[in-house]
């Protein structure tokens, strides 16, 4: 994963790469997606890094 773009990125650096295991669970419905924090402790672009896990759920319709 990198980071190329973004608010807090200079157009001048390079991209910014991630290289983490992140534990994943889905749910039996396939709806839910639980993504914990990295084994390192690194988070995902879109977690904050107060936050241990989050779920994404998809949305049918």
């Amino acid at each position: 994963m990198s980071l190329v773009g973004g608010q807090n990125y200079d157009e001048t650096a390079d991209p910014i790469y991630l290289e983490e295991t992140y534990p994943m669970l889905i749910s039996p419905s396939g709806t839910e997606l639980l993504i914990a924090e990295g084994e390192n402790g690194i988070c995902l672009p879109f977690m904050s890094q107060s936050t241990a896990a989050c779920t994404l759920t998809l949305i049918e319709g």
